[in-house]
Parts: C-alpha cells; sequence; structure tokens
C-alpha cells in the first residue's frame, strides 16, 4: 500500500506501554506470500499473526526464519466449500465475459516482447506450487477450530478469490470484533453478484460498517502503446487503464448514527487508532480519541497520543494543543498560497 505510515509513532508506544487488554494485536495475512509487510511489526512483542498460502514450501520457509513465535503460517487456500450457493451461483455466472481478463490480455504486461525465462510472474508469487491440492478452509470455521475469538485485522491478497475469501469471514464480523480488511479489488469485470470486483466488495464491507479509509490503484497500459513498468519485470505500468488495487477497509466509529457498530472495548478503540495511523489518516485518530477521550484515559494518556500523532512544524514536533492553537490564529496558512 502506497500510503502506509512504516513509522508510525502513536502505535509504537501504545504497543510499548503495557496497555491493559491491547495485546495481542491479531492480524489475518490470507495470502500470505514473502511474509506479513513490516508495519505489522510496530506492535512488537504483542503480535499476533495467522497466515495463510497455498504454497507449502513458501510457508514452511517463512516459519522457518520467523523469529515471534505467535506468528503462523498455513499451507492452506481459503474460501467457501464448494457446495455453497456462492459457487453454484458463480458458475451461473462464469459465461459473462469478464472485461478485467479482456483487458489484461491486451495490456503491455501479457505481451510477448517482454517475457522472458527470469522474468518475475505478474501475480508476485515464488515459483515452486505443490502439486498436491492444498487443503481448505474458511475463516469462520478456522477461528472456531483454533478457539480464536477475536480478530483486529485481515488483509486478503488471493489472485482472484478475496470476495469468497471475505465471505467465509461474514459469520463472525461482529462476534470477533473486527477492525478492518485490506482487500485486492478488480475495478474491472462483469456484473455479477459473484465477481471479484469492487463494487461487490465495496457493497458488502457497507453492508457490516466498513469504509474506505485508503486505495492504490493499479494501471496497466495497452501493448499497442506501452508505458514504462513500474518494476523490473512486466505488470504494473506507470500509466493506462486502472484495472486492480489494494483497498483498506476500517470501521468507522466516530460516527455510529450513520453505521451502526457493536461496542467496543477502549483497548479496541485504541486499536482502531493504531489502524488509522498506520493507513496515514492521523486526523480520523484524533476525531476518534477525542470522541471516546474518557474511555481512553484510564489506560493511557489520550494527550500523549494526540500529540504524536500531530505533524511536525518546520521540522520541529510540538503539542497538538499548539498545532490546533496555530491553525485557529492563522487559518490561512492551511491553503496552499497561505
Amino acid at each position: 500500500m502506497d500510503n502506509t505510515n512504516y513509522s508510525p509513532k502513536m502505535t509504537s508506544a501504545v504497543a510499548n506501554a503495557g496497555v491493559p487488554g491491547f495485546n495481542p494485536f491479531t492480524l489475518v495475512d490470507v495470502g500470505c506470500s514473502f511474509g506479513i509487510n513490516p508495519v505489522w511489526r510496530s506492535f512488537g512483542d504483542g503480535l499476533r499473526v495467522f497466515g495463510f498460502d497455498p504454497n507449502r514450501a513458501e510457508c514452511e520457509r517463512l516459519q522457518r526464519f520467523e523469529t515471534n513465535p505467535n506468528v503462523r503460517y498455513f499451507p492452506m487456500a481459503v474460501g467457501l466449500p464448494e457446495t455453497h450457493d456462492f459457487h453454484r451461483k458463480s458458475r451461473k455466472e462464469a459465461s459473462q465475459l469478464s472485461y478485467y481478463s479482456s483487458a489484461l490480455r491486451r495490456s503491455s504486461a501479457c505481451d510477448p516482447l517482454y517475457a522472458t525465462p527470469s522474468s518475475q510472474p505478474p501475480n508476485g508469487r515464488p515459483e515452486g506450487e505443490p502439486a498436491p491440492k492444498p487443503p481448505r478452509i474458511g475463516l469462520s470455521d478456522f477461528f472456531q477450530q483454533q478457539e480464536i475469538n477475536d480478530i483486529d485485522f485481515i488483509k486478503v491478497d488471493t489472485d482472484g478469490g478475496d470476495f469468497e475469501t471475505l465471505l467465509s469471514a461474514e459469520p463472525c464480523l461482529e462476534s470477533h470484533r473486527i477492525l478492518g480488511f485490506m482487500v485486492e479489488c478488480m475495478f474491472q469485470g462483469s456484473s455479477s453478484e459473484t465477481g471479484n470486483t469492487f463494487h461487490n466488495i465495496d457493497r458488502f464491507m457497507k453492508q457490516h460498517g466498513f469504509m474506505i479509509y485508503d486505495m492504490a490503484v493499479e494501471r496497466y497500459s495497452r501493448a499497442v502503446l506501452p508505458a514504462r513498468f513500474q518494476y523490473n519485470f512486466p505488470a504494473q505500468t506507470r500509466g493506462g487503464q486502472p484495472l486492480w488495487g489494494d483497498v483498506v477497509f476500517l470501521r468507522e466509529l466516530a460516527a455510529p448514527e450513520c453505521y451502526p457498530v457493536p461496542c467496543f472495548s477502549p483497548a479496541k478503540i485504541l486499536k482502531l487508532a493504531c489502524l488509522y495511523e498506520i493507513f496515514s489518516v492521523p486526523d480520523c485518530a484524533v476525531e476518534l480519541i477525542l470522541r471516546f477521550r474518557e474511555q481512553i484515559s484510564p489506560l493511557i494518556d489520550p494527550s500523549l497520543l494526540l500529540d504524536l500523532l500531530t505533524p511536525s512544524v518546520d521540522g520541529r514536533s510540538i503539542p497538538y494543543s499548539e498545532y490546533i492553537e496555530a491553525v485557529s490564529a492563522n487559518p490561512k496558512q492551511m491553503f496552499p498560497d497561505g
């Protein structure tokens, strides 16, 4: 994600403060090939991860080099049972032409001109996929089997089965107090109700009280007029049509009148503020802390959190109150020509 804050000062401070009920921070990473994003290490020893990937060799490699005993990798695919109505409807809708597939085939990423034996596959997965078909499980079923009753964040990147993965977690969205998701979405595709497309994923998220907080757009130029690639292999380009991207959906607790949500503990509210900081919306973190200041104060000083979220001015760290006073004294400074 382009806008990720890899130095979240407030998150690190809260993680190291021994706040009651804050640890563990539980991440579920579906499509964990190459390992979890380094930003999650900001939660320190309090981080707990359940990673999934169908590539057994990659999961074994990641586990071998993992230093946190609470980070575990499972060589499994995630989704719904083949007998589920989703698959029956999906097969029926399969006749609809996917514009995403058509546009990708015509892109410079699929042009034989750039294909070389050493090229990294566009889907980003390492070579050596295991021959045996990996076991498949739904997230809700996995949580039940492992007796996990609290989840903070779920990242989904399955190269095509992301919507299905979300549906497999639906039974526990409220009971497990899930705070947010990062999901790979196709911006182009058919109008089908089962397609792995943004319109289905966004509708599903809104139905459960999750709003968009960040978005990365990946573009692919047509082969007839190629643009420069983003990386040293044929995939995304620096121009072209947006085909897919990663979208961050988080709970909106500051406006419960718009999207009613279950009651969250002060520790969970702090975790959501940390997620806001990690995904570079510190203003939303400040709004949340101010709204729930009384609930948070027995755990940690809210003023400290606000100061850590406040941007520096002329390279100097200043308190939140001083920042707001300065803006109020000269509002025009917030304009480009101020």
